[in-house]
Order: C-alpha cells, then sequence, then structure tokens
C-alpha cells in the first residue's frame, strides 16, 4: 500500500506540475494527514519541493487535542519537517463571531491560519481530503439542495477564499480511500491519533458517514462509486458552463461593497443564466458562495421579477435590492456608492491629496525621465492632458489598459487581475474630462501612454495611507 500511494502522490505532483513547489500540509494527526505527510518526505529529495507542517489545536477536546498535538510534533521531529502550530480558542472564536456550528468555526480558524502561513512561505496548502470525504461532501450538498456546482464535490486543486484572503489549496489523496490511508500508517509503522467527535452523529458530516452512507449501501452496495461518477459528470458540465459564461459576467459591475446588474440585461437572460449570474456575483463580492442556496437564488431572481422597491435578506450579511432600472447585492449596512463620492482636481507639478492617500505629480523631458514599472507611478503625455481630477471608481467605468487596444470595464479587470475585495474598495481613478487616464496604483490607459514623439512626460507617484 505504501508504494502504491506514494505513486498517486507522485503522479499528482507531476500532473499539477508541484514537483518544485512549496507545500503547507495540514497535519490534524489523523490517518490521512499522517499518510500524506509521510508519503511525502518520502520523495522530496527527488521533486526538490519544500515541505512545512500546519497543526491547528482548537481546544474543544481537552487532553485529547493535546494529544493530537504533540504527536503531530513527533511525527515532524522524526521526518525533520518544520512544524507550525496554532491554539486557537474555537468555541470562544464561534461565540464572538456569532457562527452556526462548532464545525464550521473550526474550519474557519484553522483556513485563516493556514493561509498566513502558505502567503509567509509562498506556498500551496495541501491537505489530506480522502475519496470518502468527497462522497460526505456531496451528499451533505445534495440533502441541502445544492445546484450543478454544489454536485461536483472537492476539487483536486482550488482557490479557498479565507478571512485573510484566498489560499490555494491542492487535495492529492482524493483518488484514496479512508481504508486505504490506514492501511498506509499501520504498514509504515506509524501511529494516527483518532478523533473521538467522529463517533458524534449530532454533525452532519458524522451523521452521514455514519447512518446515511451504509443505508443507501443497502440499496447499491457500490453507492460511493456511483456518487463520485456523479460528481465527475457535474464537473465536466460546470467547466463546460464556465467556459461559456463569459458573455454574461460583463453584465456585473463591481463596486465598493456592491454588484450592480442592470435589470434590463438581466431581463433577456435565460433562467439558468440568471442563476449562473447571481452566483456569479456573489463569488465576486464575497470570495465564495457558501451558504447560498438554491432556494436562495431562486427568491432573489422572483424579486426581481416583481415591482421596485423590494429587499431581500440573505446569509452572510447580503442584501438583494431590487432598483428601478438596478438591481444590488451588497453588504448589509454598506453605504451607498454617492454618499462616498468626491472630486478632487490634481495639481500638476505640485501634491494633491484625497481619502486614499496622496498623488505627487511632476513635469520631465522624456530624455530625463527615469521609467519604472512600479505600478504606483505612472506617466502620461502631458500634450493629451487638459483637466485632470480623482474620484472614486463607479459602476459602468471603461479605460483601454496598456498594452491594449481595445475597451475594458473596470470591474472586469480588477477582476481578470484577481484584486481582492479589501483592496477594490479603496481603488480610485484619475480622469482626464470624462477619460479615465489611470486606474490609481494598477494601470494607465493606453491612449494616454508616452511615446517616442512624447516631448513632456507628467510623472505621478502614487502615495497610499
Amino acid at each position: 500500500m505504501i508504494e502504491e500511494i506514494v505513486k498517486r502522490v507522485q503522479d499528482f505532483l507531476d500532473e499539477y506540475s508541484f514537483r518544485d513547489a512549496v507545500f503547507v500540509v495540514a497535519t490534524s494527526g489523523g490517518s490521512d494527514s499522517v499518510c500524506l505527510l509521510h508519503a511525502l518526505s518520502s520523495i522530496r529529495n527527488n521533486n526538490g519541493f519544500t515541505l512545512y507542517a500546519v497543526h491547528v489545536n482548537h481546544m474543544i477536546r481537552g487532553e485529547e487535542a493535546d494529544r493530537d498535538e504533540a504527536s503531530v510534533r513527533k511525527l515532524c521531529r522524526k521526518l525533520d519537517i518544520p512544524c507550525f502550530v496554532k491554539k486557537a480558542d474555537v468555541p470562544k472564536f464561534r461565540e464572538e463571531n456569532n457562527i452556526s456550528s462548532l464545525e464550521e468555526a473550526a474550519r474557519i480558524v484553522r483556513y485563516n491560519y493556514l493561509h498566513d502561513i502558505a502567503e509567509k512561505h509562498n506556498a500551496v496548502v495541501l491537505t489530506g481530503h480522502n475519496k470518502d470525504d468527497n462522497v460526505e461532501t456531496v451528499l451533505m450538498h445534495i440533502i441541502r439542495g445544492c445546484g450543478i456546482n454544489g454536485l461536483t464535490g472537492l476539487s483536486a486543486v482550488s482557490d479557498v477564499q479565507t478571512q485573510n484572503g484566498p489560499v490555494k489549496v491542492a487535495r492529492p489523496l482524493l483518488t484514496t480511500g479512508k481504508a486505504e490511508t490506514d492501511a498506509y500508517c499501520k504498514e509504515a509503522g506509524l501511529e494516527p491519533c483518532f478523533d473521538s467527535t467522529n463517533d458524534l452523529t449530532e454533525y452532519t458530516r458524522n451523521k452521514i458517514r455514519r447512518e446515511i452512507i451504509p443505508l443507501l449501501e443497502t440499496i447499491n452496495p457500490d453507492v460511493k462509486t456511483a456518487v463520485l461518477r456523479l460528481a465527475q459528470i457535474a464537473r465536466d458540465e460546470q467547466q463546460y458552463i464556465n467556459q461559456n459564461s463569459e458573455r454574461i459576467v460583463e453584465y456585473l459591475d463591481v463596486l465598493e461593497d456592491s454588484i450592480v446588474i442592470m435589470r434590463r440585461n438581466f431581463d433577456m437572460l435565460h433562467p439558468y443564466a440568471k442563476k449562473e449570474l447571481i452566483r456569479m456575483a456573489i463569488k465576486a463580492l464575497t470570495g465564495n458562495v457558501q451558504d447560498i442556496e438554491n432556494k436562495h437564488i431562486d427568491d432573489m431572481i422572483k424579486l426581481a421579477d416583481g415591482p421596485s422597491g423590494k429587499k431581500l435578506d440573505l446569509p452572510n450579511g447580503l442584501e438583494w435590492l431590487v432598483e428601478y432600472q438596478r438591481l444590488v447585492l451588497r453588504i448589509s449596512n454598506s453605504t451607498e456608492e454617492e454618499e462616498n463620492y468626491f472630486e478632487t482636481q490634481l495639481l500638476f507639478p505640485g501634491e494633491t491629496s484625497f481619502p486614499q492617500g496622496r498623488i505627487h505629480a511632476e513635469i520631465a523631458d522624456l530624455d530625463n525621465c527615469n521609467l519604472s514599472k512600479d505600478p504606483n507611478k505612472a506617466y502620461l503625455d502631458l500634450e493629451l492632458i487638459q483637466d485632470l481630477y480623482i474620484r472614486p471608481r463607479q459602476a459602468g467605468d471603461v479605460f483601454i489598459p496598456f498594452g491594449s487596444s481595445r475597451p475594458k470595464k473596470v470591474a472586469r479587470f480588477l477582476m481578470d487581475e484577481h484584486v481582492s475585495k479589501t483592496e477594490r474598495q479603496n481603488i480610485c481613478v484619475l480622469c482626464n474630462n470624462n477619460d479615465i487616464v489611470w486606474l490609481i496604483g494598477k494601470r494607465v490607459n493606453d491612449n494616454y501612454k508616452i511615446t517616442n514623439s512624447t516631448k513632456l512626460v507628467l510623472k505621478l507617484t502614487y502615495l497610499p495611507l
């Protein structure tokens, strides 16, 4: 079993070109994560990757949790793998943040810490999710009434949104069963820990594992294979949908704390396309569609088909507003863009302050201008400039990004550049009359770039707060 699982892990690394990567391995101390860490350790010298282990003591199971922590530390010393450990009072965190379940609170804390360690080391997070975990995940989604995306289950590689930002997560054991990781540990002489809470059927996943799946197996002994086949079919269909969704994503205007969709565009879409657009909007605003079920999306569409002036409260503090011409998805209590609107004339030469920072402007000859690739610096052809002012970006803003010849919505540009929601909130634009000449700190408008015929350069330096 050792040789077989090691080969699967190696094949996974080769398939996703991870041979020279830095890995942060989520290590609970259970057989899945212990198996994965040991398998990676055995092949690291032949691959050139760097390994770190991360363990979170959730302070839920008392002495048992401390035992797991000590076990992980011992294994890492034996394998000569640096280990990062965090003690987190998850029950307190759950209470302070009003989180519905202890499981979810533990997951949030764990992935926040994984994100922080991965970001520090420019690493990919590896988890020990196995084939049986994937079956349970799909069944959980079905029970909650998911759509096609929910049927896809766990992805081999995905970006997971945490409270601290996105993190890339890979799952090398998705083709390996729980019984196989147990057998691996036994054959390798490893001593994984057992989590006693896995026996408690008050947790949904445990109930599915211990009661629902055995019941389904009385109907179809190979039900796990059938569920995984369903997940693969759903992944293929979702991939096709994603590839053909580029047209409708243009209907999203991403603002500070909201997404705007014009009702005339929404009304002409096929019902399924409406659902996909709403999912895209939620993901663009919050980073994921967690806790948003089909019933919520159906209610949003139903409200959008009715008169204006209506509002729907959604999970995770979201609101869906139906206005006369617009549909607005926003974070509750977020201020409307008009309340934060300003226009500040840019002094050049000179220095101009605005809510997000300062811009220093100077005029130079092209020959005496040392160009920098720093995104907080911009170089404009002075002859093309008339009257410059700074303002927040707005719905429908369009510019021609440097290096392109076609106009592009600012919202779409920021999504393509993977700019986080937090950063998007503070982005402003520099305008020449009605033209955006600089998406401040990001990209200059190609129409205002300097060329060989440029005589004088307006050099701008953005100094954010």
